[in-house]
């Protein structure tokens, strides 16, 4: 029946009509002043899985964004990063290409930043995504760790973690550790006061300092790290352990395989002195 359907539409007398689909009231409005609403009012979230799908007009207009035009063509996996993780609720596409088409800078260290932070929409390179400073912290830890409330902290961007992408199976929240520091300060009123919440729990004042120091500690039972923080840092052993470990299987192999090459070509000589003798 699907066959026979698409088949109907090609004969002769039965012709695909599309009917005109228009916005409502957002037709009435200039095509510059919809753009800047698409690009700038509306969030990521909202204008891609939600305003588009209205209609085929509002797919269009869409589509016609100047914004949405050269990220999606440019930049598609940043888009899709965005969507994927939810983190285009709280930035705008006039957000991320203002992050793409301003600056090729890392915004911590100042140079080529080939990747974007999305907890902020900002550009930063390898180095400084590995670095203490950009280690996420999840929600459920930002609470404990600080003492705050998950409504205080509704307003933060949220980066929501895949199912099963460390050793956790359940989907997470993840948040910038400096706005939540932030938060947790304008929160308790100022820096004095939020040490004086923090410092009563030895387990939440081991946790903060350990993120304020940002000292990296080799036993992880002390690595305060592993308690609250999510993602680990990707620097760490653990995240490194396949590769290493494939590394020094390759070693091993070519290790093994240059020793045979050198032992054949030995008994090649030894033979063709053997042959030349009896000759």
């Amino acid at each position: 029946m699907a066959e026979r359907r698409l088949t109907m539409d090609k004969v002769v007398g039965y012709p695909r009509v599309f009917k005109e689909v228009i916005l409502g009231k957002l037709a009435i409005l200039p095509s510059e002043l919809l753009d800047n609403i698409i690009s700038t009012c509306c969030d990521i979230q909202t204008t891609v899985t939600s305003f588009s799908l209205v209609n085929r007009g509002a797919r269009n207009a869409v589509d016609e964004s100047f914004a949405f035009q050269r990220v999606s063509y440019y930049a598609p996996d940043a888009l899709a990063a965005m969507l994927r993780t939810q983190a285009g609720s709280f930035f705008t596409l006039e957000d991320l290409y203002d992050t793409l088409c301003r600056s090729s800078s890392c915004f911590s260290c100042g140079g080529f930043g080939p990747l974007i932070w999305l907890l902020e929409c900002r550009r930063c390179c390898m180095p400084c995504l590995r670095s203490p400073e950009l280690l996420p912290i999840n929600e459920y830890a930002a609470t404990k760790v600080f003492g705050v409330s998950a409504a205080t902290l509704a307003g933060l961007p949220v980066v929501c973690s895949e199912s099963g992408w460390d050793e956790y199976l359940d989907f997470r929240r993840l948040l910038s550790f400096t706005k939540v520091r932030a938060v947790a300060v304008e929160d308790a009123g100022d820096e004095a006061q939020l040490m004086a919440r923090v410092n009563p729990t030895a387990q939440r004042r081991e946790a903060y300092e350990s993120y304020i120091s940002w000292r990296v500690i080799t036993d992880k039972k002390l690595h305060a790290r592993w308690m609250v923080a999510a993602p680990q840092k990707i620097s760490n052993d653990a995240a490194y352990m396949y590769p290493r470990q494939a590394r020094e299987r390759w070693d091993q192999c070519t290790t093994h395989f240059r020793s045979i090459n050198h032992h054949v070509r030995k008994w090649k000589k030894k033979n063709e002195s053997a042959v030349h003798e009896l000759l």
